[in-house]
């Protein structure tokens, strides 16, 4: 029976924050009503724990990069003049803040894109 009453109460728990999380959402709707905006519900989601957001992952009180994104790094092919080496310099530095010491990894690459520097 212990597991029936842990069970019940769990239940309960659940039901008070979804409520709640409801509450909130219907006061957001309210102010954006109040400001005249509009919500675009087939964009929207909600009671989700993780949501991709300009290439985030972001949830759980954690933000990481999204997995296809890095899957398009890795696979970027090896790039063979100045043009190539800047596009993948950009791709790279949208995700900066996520690998220690970028600006020093990346500085070979980006020596590579100096005026008087020939590209091998």
């Amino acid at each position: 029976m212990k597991n029936a009453a842990a069970n019940e109460s769990g239940h309960h728990y659940l039901r008070r924050r979804l409520e709640s999380l409801i509450k909130r959402i219907r006061a957001l709707f309210e102010e954006l009503k109040k400001a005249r905006l509009d919500i675009n519900l087939k964009k929207s989601e909600f009671a989700r724990t993780k949501i991709v957001y300009l290439g985030h992952e972001v949830g759980l009180g954690k933000v990481s990069v999204q997995q296809a994104y890095v899957e398009a790094i890795t696979e970027f092919p090896i790039p063979k003049n100045k043009r190539e080496v800047r596009k993948f310099l950009g791709m790279v530095g949208y995700y900066r803040r996520f690998v220690k010491n970028f600006a020093d990894l990346a500085a070979p690459l980006t020596n590579l894109l100096k005026k008087d520097v020939a590209f091998i």
